[in-house]
């Protein structure tokens, strides 16, 4: 298991000159988190676009058993309507 010395999060993009955290010793980029949007909200927000997502990249029958593994049942409004709202972005 490898050691992690240092953790800790920073607010960027991609762009160059922002290119996201580097590693604490040798100057490799290490992860990107976008916390632009971070803050309180409905999970269905995510869920809608996580379960659109698996079906777009999986195919049919991946929805049920992300929801299955996060614990909820479908709620086909709250889907439709996130889905709806994600386009619009």
């Amino acid at each position: 298991m490898t050691h992690v010395r240092a953790l800790r999060a920073e607010q960027g993009s991609r762009e160059p000159g922002n290119a996201g955290r580097r590693g604490p010793d040798d100057g490799r980029w290490s992860a990107h988190v976008d916390l632009g949007d971070l803050g309180l909200a409905d999970r269905w927000a995510d869920l809608a676009i996580a379960t659109w997502n698996v079906t777009l990249n999986y195919g049919p029958g991946w929805e049920s058993l992300l929801l299955d593994a996060y614990g909820v049942a479908a709620d086909a409004a709250r889907i439709e309507y996130y889905r709806l709202l994600g386009r619009c972005y």
